[in-house]
């Protein structure tokens, strides 16, 4: 088995797992409302967040925008933590 697929496997987990996944990438301006409801009932929100913190760049992961994510790591950044997943 690969080592990703033990990684990743809680996504097989995940409340948004067959949703459509244009939902998580809302266009520039738009509210993420949607997803983040997602996120809130999701049994595996932390490890999809320390994901989303440590290697997306874009849409909602552990219910956190693009945005919110940026202001963690910036948070985390200045409080001289080098794992951003903490957060």
């Amino acid at each position: 088995m690969p080592i990703t697929a033990d990684i990743t496997a809680w996504q097989d987990l995940a409340a948004c797992r067959g949703v459509d996944h244009r939902i998580f990438y809302p266009d520039r301006g738009e509210r993420a409302d949607d997803a983040k409801q997602f996120c809130r009932r999701c049994p595996v929100m932390a490890q999809c967040r320390a994901h989303g913190l440590q290697k997306e760049t874009y849409g909602v992961w552990g219910g956190l925008t693009e945005k919110e994510r940026d202001e963690v790591r910036n948070k985390l950044r200045k409080n001289g933590k080098a794992d951003a997943s903490t957060g």
